[in-house]
């Protein structure tokens, strides 16, 4: 490779530049192996790269990878959900995403604790939190319902308001730019 001047072929390399463009061509029983492949073996592929590379891989496989969830759906490992936060779907309705419990059965700690690498949440994340009180406002349910449900949301918020007051909403949630979690609550009329 020396020779003709081409980059040696790292795993980090064959994820980045060979795998993750062709994803979409992988059917449903590759994609798991491939998955499977990526939970053994992750951890030593980010210790053979230098910090920079290793968060640039985990960022792009946090934005890719498909992981079946328990409503059917494939979504990528920063919109799941922890299984244990059975709260977050009460909270946020059909939106979000837990992992298949039946597809990824084989020592499942070491699938959540894998999808929790590539930002599985455990905690309700600021956009989804946004978002679920605008959907709420939005609805065409009676005014008791979105009272009840607005409810339950600033319940969790006012739980978790030392986790959430510093963190940030994305500019497509906020709907201009990246704002507070506090501003884009402010913004809303609840």
């Amino acid at each position: 490779y020396q020779a003709l001047g081409v980059q040696k072929l790292t795993r980090a390399r064959l994820i980045t530049s060979i795998v993750l463009p062709r994803l979409n061509d992988l059917a449903a029983p590759d994609c798991h192996r491939l998955l499977a492949w990526l939970r053994a073996n992750l951890q030593s592929i980010r210790e053979a790269v230098d910090t920079n590379t290793a968060a640039s891989l985990i960022s792009q496989l946090r934005d890719m990878l498909p992981v079946q969830c328990t409503d059917g759906k494939m979504r990528p490992p920063r919109l799941l959900y922890h299984p244990e936060s059975y709260f977050a779907a009460a909270l946020l309705g059909n939106r979000i995403g837990f992992p298949d419990a039946t597809v990824y059965h084989d020592r499942a700690d070491l699938w959540l604790e894998f999808f929790e690498t590539l930002g599985m949440e455990r905690f309700l994340r600021p956009d989804d939190i946004i978002s679920a009180i605008d959907d709420v406002i939005a609805s065409d349910s009676p005014e008791n319902d979105k009272a009840d449900q607005l409810n339950k949301v600033a319940e969790y918020v006012d739980r978790h308001w030392e986790h959430l007051k510093h963190k940030k909403v994305s500019a497509t949630v906020a709907g201009t730019s990246a704002i507070s979690f506090c501003e884009a609550l402010k913004q809303r009329s609840w």
